[in-house]
């Protein structure tokens, strides 16, 4: 399975060459949120792609957002804009 991560690449090659084998709490959570992810990139494909890469987004929210529009196209786009902008008034307190 592939998953997308937003962590630093020495940090996930450092996990790679122990063969996944997490040595603290950090590492537990990475290897989670990249299982989580590889589901949706297993099933969505490049549309999952797009949707992980937007910003502040929980992966509920990206579940969704695919469910709702599992395609590449403006909807998923605008679909992804709008969460981002209710995360961002979310985070601000607006």
């Amino acid at each position: 399975m592939i998953g997308i991560t937003k962590h630093a690449q020495e940090e996930v090659l450092g996990l790679i060459a122990r063969r996944g084998k997490p040595i603290n709490r950090k590492e537990r959570r990475m290897i989670a949120e990249l299982k989580r992810n590889a589901v949706l990139v297993s099933k969505y494909g490049r549309a999952a792609a797009i949707a992980l890469s937007g910003r502040g987004l929980a992966l509920k929210d990206i579940s969704e957002i695919l469910k709702e529009e599992p395609g590449e196209t403006m909807k998923l786009i605008e679909l992804i804009i709008e969460a981002e902008k209710k995360a961002l008034q979310k985070r601000l307190g607006l």
